[in-house]
């Protein structure tokens, strides 16, 4: 799984947005849950693991500045896979349409390499 690093705290244009926390051990969205946000890490760690009949498989650890979530938002689909805060966990909160604005000022290059990436088109 790949992980965008925003460093949202030096980025002038996310600075309104709304800052979620979560306690170490609580489950910030489950496998199959309706994605109707994304996050970017302030602080803290997030474990993200596929659910199956076999249990959790752990498919990769997010960690500040982290965006995770994010596929739900731009091709529609359920959470792949489940995120747990490690630790106490502070997330700026993106919805759908701050993801949608920022995707109509993606260049033609951009959008291409985000269609390869994630086998949606824009």
């Amino acid at each position: 799984m790949m992980f965008v690093n925003c460093e949202a705290t030096n980025s002038g244009g996310l600075s309104g947005l709304e800052l979620r926390a979560f306690s170490a051990g609580e489950i910030i969205f489950d496998d199959g849950d309706c994605g109707d946000v994304a996050y970017i890490i302030e602080a803290g760690e997030v474990e993200l693991a596929k659910v199956s009949l076999r249990g959790l498989s752990v498919i990769g650890y997010a960690a500040k500045g982290d965006l995770f979530g994010e596929m739900a938002l731009i091709d529609g689909s359920a959470r792949m896979a489940r995120a747990r805060a490690v630790t106490d966990v502070k997330c700026l909160v993106l919805d759908k349409t701050l993801i949608e604005a920022e995707l109509k000022g993606v260049s033609p290059l951009g959008r291409a390499i985000i269609n390869v990436e994630t086998g949606v088109q824009f």
